[in-house]
């Protein structure tokens, strides 16, 4: 029984433990490509991301590199981060229906983490927790969907310039945010001591 994780996770490698599989992510930004796999200079990412005023952004691993990770094991689970952050979730799907099509007699379940980061690298954690209990695929899979249930994940953004960059939230709010007062506006929300309720307009004309 082999578990997939994707890059998402932060799981570079689990010692002492083998049969599973790393899928990796990509941040890409208007002329360079970072694969999110054990080589990938970290901070050489960051510093370029923080120099690039163009759009970047993130690449979900394709169906073929799932179908890889599959190849050669009988059963597996696949642990995606959430759905609705990434497309990873319907490509791991995708590779699971085509490889148990091709492979009969094989399960490959698909488990949605509804989450990041830490919470995969609890729940590859009960995986083999399970695993080590001799339990099969299927309660495998029931007792680490019913844990992840019980995650919850909180975090705080350094720097919220690539979300501007990228349209997904203000300019404005993301100055307001980083305490950046560099014109009329910023300065006077900043300078204001009464409570502040912004309510960003999600269009083209939006600040």
């Amino acid at each position: 029984m082999r578990l997939i994780l994707d890059s998402g996770s932060n799981v570079r490698k689990l010692n002492g433990v083998e049969d599973y599989a790393v899928v990796p992510l990509s941040i890409r930004t208007e002329d360079k490509e970072f694969v999110d796999d054990e080589k990938l200079n970290i901070m050489g990412m960051v510093e370029e991301l923080e120099k690039t005023k163009s759009r970047s952004g993130s690449a979900c691993p394709g169906i073929s590199e799932f179908e890889k990770a599959l190849d050669g094991c009988k059963d597996a689970i696949i642990v995606t981060l959430a759905s609705k952050l990434s497309g990873c979730y319907n490509a791991a799907v995708a590779a699971a229906e085509m490889y148990m099509e091709e492979h009969e007699g094989s399960t490959v379940y698909v488990l949605d983490s509804n989450a990041i980061g830490p919470s995969e690298k609890l729940i590859a954690e009960k995986f083999f927790e399970c695993k080590d209990k001799g339990m099969d695929i299927d309660a495998t899979y029931d007792t680490i969907k019913e844990y992840s249930k019980k995650l919850k994940i909180g975090f705080c953004l350094k720097s919220l310039k690539n979300l501007a960059n990228n349209g997904r939230i203000s300019p404005v709010i993301a100055k307001l945010a980083n305490g950046l007062a560099d014109d009329l506006l910023t300065t006077t929300v900043l300078a204001a001591t009464c409570t502040k309720i912004i309510a960003p307009a999600m269009n083209t004309n939006m600040l």
